[in-house]
């Protein structure tokens, strides 16, 4: 995924309303050492890249976990990410998962949470 902006949302109520999740673990094979490793695995035709993608004029209340939460992989970090403009109001709530994924923590009233991020602009 390349290339990409989002602008104008207004959310409200949501967990966590920024999230690219390259670590995304589900189902059955959500534990397997490819999906849950956090260390670098061979890079395939398979392996996804996601770079240049810009959030903008967004704005968000009462958010319950973090503001935001960018994971990319080891092997293939995020790039080029940019969030401008944008307000997000957290609303403290008991801690949570904000993202599914093998290295995130519960959390509550996180600013961003952020793994394997290269040319991050906020």
């Amino acid at each position: 995924m390349e290339d990409v902006s989002v602008t104008g949302v207004v959310m409200n109520d949501v967990l966590c309303p920024l999230v690219i999740n390259l670590m995304y673990f589900c189902g059955k094979d959500g534990k397997l050492p490819i999906v849950s490793d956090p260390n670098a695995q061979p890079v395939t035709e398979r392996t996804p890249h996601v770079r240049r993608i810009r959030m903008a004029d967004i704005v968000v209340t009462n958010a319950k976990s973090a503001a935001a939460c960018l994971y990319g992989l080891p092997e293939a970090p995020l790039e080029d990410i940019s969030i401008v403009n944008t307000q997000i109001h957290l609303t403290e709530d008991a801690p949570s998962f904000p993202v599914m994924n093998a290295v995130q923590q519960p959390v509550t009233l996180a600013g961003l949470t952020v793994g394997n991020v290269r040319g991050l602009r906020i």
